[in-house]
């Protein structure tokens, strides 16, 4: 059987596509939600997924410079899982982990302020 160029171009962009499907569908089908934004020239990520019959909570706030001091708050529908001030690492980030239960809630509230004023909060419904 011999294949036009066409033909292989539409075989070749029908596997492309079932391929990045097939990719969305492993990469979300472990239950994670993430949110990512912008605020102030700063990106982050905040992300919550299953994690050894619990839920693991990320978040990663990169900043413009090293050794700025961030107060970070987590919680959960309410109840504080992190509260504590954390430093910039050589990167110019910080990356926290915290653990916890899905029975206690499905939102997500993360509130990050500077020294110099500067709020970055993100919220994420499980």
């Amino acid at each position: 059987m011999k294949f036009t160029r066409r033909t292989i171009a539409i075989i070749a962009a029908a596997v492309l596509v079932i391929g990045i499907a097939v990719t969305a569908w492993l990469l979300t089908r472990d239950g994670e939600q993430s949110a990512r934004g912008v605020c102030d020239n700063r990106s982050y990520e905040f992300s919550v997924a299953p994690d050894d019959g619990g839920l693991e909570v990320e978040y990663e706030l990169q900043t413009m410079a090293t050794g700025e001091v961030w107060t970070v708050r987590i919680e959960q529908d309410g109840n504080v899982l992190v509260d504590g001030d954390w430093t910039t690492d050589e990167d110019a980030e910080i990356d926290l982990d915290a653990f916890t239960q899905a029975e206690n809630g499905d939102e997500f509230t993360v509130d990050a302020s500077n020294t110099a004023g500067d709020v970055c909060t993100a919220n994420l419904q499980r």
